[in-house]
């Protein structure tokens, strides 16, 4: 298994964290500590955070261990007792910085450290329990600092600084603004008043059940679905400027391309709701033959028509695997 000393990871979660209870977050990245009196070899990274009340506020105690070993300990505070705590964990590269209802507490530093091909967390408890939602664990594609633009660079070639070889998906939203996103978290909209579905199959030349990842690194990405309905087919994914997070895009560019192969036009009354990059859910029987027909379709372009006094809109996109 290959190892790097780049990489990234971010955890959010909102809890309700009585006193008694310690936040535990395990990773799967290995370090040293900068301090002498540790061993050279490199352990398993965890950190524990629990909060303690002292005179009516609230105090919260951070504690990174390697293996079994506590490394330091630090106290931040105080800050207003609140009802819920939100808790933010990012690490990128030899740093490990902690939140806590969006201010910064502390950020630990490590001599080195080790990240695995995939990056992961595990949350745990002890001394108790407590009710957590909104988690959020995402391995971070991109960890750099800053980028450097020059000055006199287009538009176009300042998002492809930024963006490099990432299958970021571009949006329009409502104002004059344009969204980014990587891995978005799609509204759902049911359709309604619908008046023709017209569905088209076609295996994209962009597919591949095994592709080949060439990075600052090689690596196989495999799509275990198109193996088992299409068949084999290798496909090369050259991101040279890649140093992380190259086989998470290689993956998002296959799914991307395996749902390509269904293409769905829905046509029916305009509805406000819709917008590109929502998930539509079309649930509707046809009145002549009876027929079922359920698709969650992934909205890849909107448009309206006015005639008559009548609106109607169509909507064209991708089936979602989501």
């Amino acid at each position: 298994m290959t190892t790097l000393d780049k990489g990234a990871i971010e955890v959010h979660i909102t809890l309700d964290m009585p006193e008694d209870v310690v936040l535990v977050i395990g990773t799967n990245v290995k370090a040293k500590s900068l301090f002498p009196t540790f061993t050279d070899v490199a352990g398993d990274l965890s950190f524990s955070l629990q909060r303690v009340s002292i005179g009516g506020f609230a105090y919260y105690v951070i504690q990174p261990y390697i293996d079994s070993n506590l490394v330091e300990e630090v106290t931040f505070g105080p800050l207003n007792e609140i009802e819920k705590t939100v808790v933010r964990f990012y690490m990128y590269d030899e740093f490990a910085s902690f939140y806590v209802n969006g201010l910064w507490l502390y950020s630990f530093g490590f001599s080195h450290v080790e990240y695995e091909d995939e990056t992961f967390a595990v949350l745990s408890a002890t001394g108790g329990t407590f009710t957590a939602n909104n988690i959020v664990v995402s391995e971070l594609a991109d960890h750099r600092e800053a980028v450097f633009v020059d000055y006199e660079s287009t538009t176009d070639n300042a998002i492809s600084s930024i963006l490099q070889q990432r299958p970021v998906e571009t949006y329009a939203e409502a104002g004059p603004q344009i969204s980014f996103t990587y891995a978005i978290v799609r509204d759902v909209v049911n359709a309604h008043n619908i008046d023709r579905i017209e569905e088209v199959r076609e295996d994209s030349s962009q597919m591949s059940s095994d592709g080949l990842v060439y990075y600052s690194d090689v690596a196989v990405s495999v799509d275990a679905t198109i193996a088992k309905e299409v068949g084999l087919i290798t496909r090369m994914y050259r991101m040279s400027e890649l140093e992380t997070g190259a086989v998470k895009a290689a993956k998002m560019l296959q799914r991307k391309a395996r749902e390509r192969r269904d293409t769905v036009e829905v046509n029916g009354r305009f509805d406000a709701r819709v917008e590109i990059g929502d998930i539509l859910v079309v649930d509707t029987v046809l009145t002549s033959t009876g027929r079922v027909i359920q698709k969650n379709v992934i909205v890849e372009a909107v448009s309206i028509n006015a005639t008559d006094s009548r609106f109607s809109m169509r909507v064209s996109g991708r089936k979602s695997s989501e």
